[in-house]
């Protein structure tokens, strides 16, 4: 796993979903293993994420009965918006959404108790 940079990225939660899903984390090289995974699975999605970077996806399909599969992904800039729903008075407006898209993505943020919201910029997929 990398970076935007193309240097190792550790620390980034990998999913891995084969009809079963396990959950694993790059050492400090940017190296992830996910084992365990049956011999006979035709379809393997793997879904990279750190804050601040894009949420990267691919899929291997039928991985015919190896038992290694190498698969490198290389994670993209992203970006955090951060803000506070408030009404005409300007006070906060707690369990509001928000809608906004760019192009042929849309995000939804729920904002916090106090009116605030995060949200990191949307899963983009990516092939291998």
């Amino acid at each position: 796993m990398t970076d935007p940079s193309g240097k190792p990225a550790p620390d980034v939660d990998v999913h891995v979903d084969w009809g079963a899903t396990t959950g694993v984390r790059t050492d400090p090289g940017g190296r992830y293993l996910a084992d365990g995974i049956p011999l006979t699975s035709e379809k393997i999605t793997v879904t990279a994420s750190r804050d601040g970077l894009f949420t990267v996806q691919a899929t291997v399909r039928d991985s015919s009965g190896e038992s290694l599969v190498i698969l490198d992904l290389q994670l993209e800039k992203g970006f955090v918006l951060k803000g506070q729903v408030v009404d005409g008075d300007d006070r906060p407006v707690p369990g509001a959404e928000i809608f906004f898209g760019a192009r042929s993505t849309s995000g939804r943020a729920p904002p916090t108790a106090r009116g605030g919201l995060f949200w990191k910029e949307p899963r983009r997929r990516s092939k291998p």
